[in-house]
């Protein structure tokens, strides 16, 4: 017996995706991506489009702990960046 569910990708705000019965609607908090087929065509499609199975949270996380381990950008020491002193006391 083969399934002939129809089903629609969906995709929540930490852009994970799912796959939900196309003749209802998704849950709570998660919102059709527009892509819909069998589940194999919608798991290949997922395989597609979702690489970095991550919540994009911790994503976000990740890549600013990652900017702030790089450091600052190196300041430039040369005569001609240093610019002359202009106190007078």
């Amino acid at each position: 017996m083969s399934d002939a569910t129809v089903y629609q990708v969906v995709v929540n705000d930490e852009e994970q995706h799912a796959l939900w019965p196309a003749r209802t609607a998704p849950p709570a908090g998660w919102r059709v991506e527009g892509f819909q087929g069998s589940e194999e065509a919608c798991m290949a499609h997922v395989d597609r489009v979702w690489p970095d199975i991550r919540p994009l949270s911790l994503r976000r996380r990740l890549a600013e702990s990652a900017d702030q381990a790089s450091g600052p950008a190196p300041v430039d020491t040369s005569a001609s960046a240093v610019p002359s002193p202009v106190v007078d006391r």
